[in-house]
């Protein structure tokens, strides 16, 4: 592996004040910070403390202004990054540990995607991503996970590689706000696993405030027992049909 540059990518969306925390969290971490803003905050209140941050480490964030089109996906706009790859949300608080964590993971795995959250589906044809009935095991990157598993879909949101192993091309993102599903699809082509990997409850902290609308909510209802949008769901189930099998 050729360079060992550590470089946290995020995409936000509307959210200045959680994402001025998930930054905090991961600035002394990492070498660079590349940031994609889908939607420029206003510049007083919570905008005002995120510029403000932003200017303070300068020489460590380069941050690019989107319209949203590519939603999650707009975390591949950049260049690719060379050496250690993280791919992070806007709404999470990282453990101090948690890039030394994952990049130990990734050493240990070698060719491989390293993520904190993922999900195995049952064998044969599928209605959704993640409706209950089509999965074997959800792990969650807030609770705990026991063991390390390798997963047919990895949150993006809690990613690990190297340069050297992955990139994702945004070119075959058919649609927006799907990347966990996108960059699965990528790797199975590739024969790249993903692995998610052990930890602690409690180890990542989701802090966006209550009521405030996340991807899921865009697709299915609280309970995850039916989906809302019929056609999202549908959709969901002819990708992961025709290049998840």
């Amino acid at each position: 592996m050729s360079m060992d540059k550590i470089t946290v990518i995020i995409a936000s969306y509307r959210r200045p004040i959680t994402l001025l925390k998930t930054m905090e969290s991961l600035i002394d971490q990492c070498d660079e910070i590349l940031l994609a803003l889908n939607e420029i905050p206003p510049k007083e209140s919570a905008g005002k403390l995120l510029f403000k941050f932003i200017r303070k480490h300068k020489d460590k964030i380069q941050v690019r202004y989107e319209d949203n089109t590519y939603g999650d996906g707009a975390r591949y706009l950049f260049e690719k990054p060379q050496g250690w790859i993280l791919t992070c949300d806007d709404d999470i608080t990282y453990a101090p540990d948690y890039v030394s964590y994952m990049i130990g993971k990734a050493k240990q795995y070698g060719a491989a995607i390293i993520t904190a959250h993922g999900v195995n589906l049952k064998p044969g044809k599928r209605n959704s991503l993640l409706l209950p009935q089509d999965r074997i095991q959800k792990y969650t990157c807030l609770g705990g996970v026991r063991d390390d598993v390798q997963v047919e879909v990895g949150g993006t949101g809690v990613m690990c590689f190297h340069s050297d192993v992955f990139w994702p091309d945004l070119s075959r993102f058919e649609r927006k706000n799907m990347a966990d599903l996108w960059v699965a699809v990528q790797a199975k082509a590739q024969e790249i696993p993903i692995i998610c990997v052990r930890h602690e409850h409690g180890w990542l902290t989701y802090h966006l405030p209550q009521g405030w609308p996340t991807i899921w909510d865009q697709s299915y209802n609280g309970d995850e027992a039916e989906p809302y949008n019929i056609e999202m769901a549908a959709y969901h189930a002819g990708i992961i049909n025709r290049y998840l099998r």
